[in-house]
C-alpha cells in the first residue's frame, strides 16, 4: 500500500471532528500508517502514537463505516520526525505489526502509459482460404462422423453416480475460535480457557513453501467431555472474549458423522 498522500481524507468514525483545524495536506510533519487491525479507531491510533511523540491527530481511513487498513498522522512542529518514525516503524498495534514512513506527494508529472501498437495486418485478403487449413478441417470433420457411426453400435455407458457426501454434525468436545489476532499462539489460545478442563488448544496454521508459518487467524480447543464444552460454550456466550482489542467468536466445531473425532480435528469448520 503506497505512502502516498492524498487530498484531505474524510473522517474515518465518529471520534474524529468534522471540523478539524489540522491541515492534513501539510507532509511536514505527517507519517503514514499500514497494516492496521480493522478495530484500530482515531482515538486508539493517537494514544499509541501520544507514548513516543505528541501526536496533533490521526485518522484512519474508511470506505463508509469499515477500516481500509491504513491511516495518517500529524505531529506537533516540534517533534523529531526520523525519530519518531524510528520508533514506531513495526510496533505492535492491535495484534499487527504495523508500518509507519513518512507522507509522500501524489507524483503529477508522472509519464502517461505508452499507447498499444495497432495489430499486424491479415497475410491473407479478406475472403480467401488457406488450402491446407481447410483440407486438414475436412479430414476431422470426416473422422468425426466415423466416430459417431462405431459409437452408435456401442451399449450406453452407465451414469456415474454422485459421491455421497458426509453429513457434518456439532463436535461434542471441540469449539472453534474465531478472529484471534495473528499473534496469538497455542499457549494464549489455552489459557483464554484456563477455567475449563481443556486437553488441546491449537491455532490454525498457513504452511507456506520456504516461509515461515503464519496464523491463519482461527483455532481449536478441545475440552475433556461434552460438559465441559456446553459450559465454556454458555460462559463465552454471556460473557464475549476479548483479546488485543477484538472479540472473539466461539462456535461449535463441525465433524464428518461417519468418522471418529480424533480424525476429524484437522478438517473441523466453524458450525452456520
Amino acid at each position: 500500500m503506497s505512502a502516498e498522500a492524498t487530498s484531505t481524507p474524510p473522517a474515518p468514525s465518529a471520534d474524529i471532528q468534522i471540523e478539524s483545524k489540522t491541515d492534513f495536506n501539510d507532509l511536514g510533519q505527517k507519517v503514514f500508517v499500514g497494516n492496521l487491525a480493522f478495530s484500530t479507531t482515531n482515538q486508539t491510533l493517537t494514544d499509541a502514537f501520544n507514548n513516543v511523540a505528541k501526536v496533533k491527530e490521526a485518522r484512519v481511513l474508511t470506505r463508509g463505516r469499515r477500516s481500509l487498513g491504513y491511516g495518517f498522522v500529524v505531529f506537533e512542529d516540534d517533534v523529531d520526525l526520523d525519530s519518531a518514525i524510528s520508533s514506531l516503524n513495526k510496533m505492535n498495534l492491535g495484534g499487527r505489526e504495523i508500518n509507519v514512513e513518512a507522507a509522500r506527494p501524489i507524483d503529477k508529472d508522472r509519464a502517461p502509459r505508452a499507447p498499444r501498437h495497432p495489430r499486424a495486418p491479415r497475410s491473407h485478403n479478406e475472403g480467401d482460404v488457406d488450402e491446407s487449413k481447410a483440407s486438414s478441417f475436412n479430414n476431422r470433420r470426416s473422422n468425426s462422423h466415423k466416430t459417431d457411426e462405431n459409437d452408435a453400435d456401442q451399449p450406453p455407458r452407465p451414469r456415474r453416480q454422485p459421491r455421497e457426501r458426509r453429513r457434518q454434525i456439532d463436535s461434542e468436545t471441540m469449539v472453534f475460535v474465531a478472529n484471534l489476532p495473528f499473534s496469538t499462539r497455542n499457549e494464549n489460545l489455552r489459557q483464554l480457557f484456563a477455567d475449563f478442563d481443556v486437553t488441546e488448544a491449537r491455532v490454525a496454521l498457513s504452511i507456506m513453501p520456504r516461509r515461515a508459518p503464519r496464523s491463519r487467524g482461527f483455532g481449536f480447543v478441545t475440552f475433556s467431555s461434552h460438559e465441559e464444552q456446553l459450559r465454556a460454550l454458555n460462559a463465552t456466550s454471556e460473557t464475549p472474549l476479548v483479546l488485543e482489542n477484538r472479540e472473539l467468536s466461539v462456535k461449535p466445531a463441525l465433524a464428518a458423522e461417519s468418522q471418529p473425532e480424533a480424525e476429524t480435528k484437522e478438517a473441523a469448520e466453524p458450525s452456520a
